[in-house]
């Protein structure tokens, strides 16, 4: 998991795209319902779906971490990168405190 402060410069520094639909997490970090917005990278994607009895999971899908609700925000265009293993969120406590660690301040 990366945690990121501004998903525009990340995105620009490593070159990375989104797949249609999908659009980078808001300034708060969380949606209208307190879910957690996070962009996955497309193995991540993989990985989680069949959780779902998908292939993988797609914008607008929900799943738990922790005790945690998130919310698929976009899928990263990773073409074969590290990047494609990683799930990009918004840089705030509630990422940190449930699972026990420092805050990242």
């Amino acid at each position: 998991m990366r945690s990121i402060e501004d998903p525009d410069i990340a995105s620009a520094v490593h070159n990375i795209t989104l797949y249609p639909g999908g659009k980078w997490f808001g300034s708060a970090g969380v949606d209208d319902s307190s879910r957690i917005q996070c962009i996955l990278g497309e193995g991540a994607a993989a990985t989680l779906g069949p959780d779902f009895g998908k292939a993988r999971l797609v914008v607008g899908d929900v799943f738990q971490l922790g005790e945690v609700d998130w919310i698929v925000a976009g899928i990263m265009r990773t073409e074969g990168t590290t990047f494609g293993s990683e799930i990009w969120v918004k840089r705030f406590s509630r990422i940190y405190q449930p699972f026990g660690k420092e805050n990242y301040t």
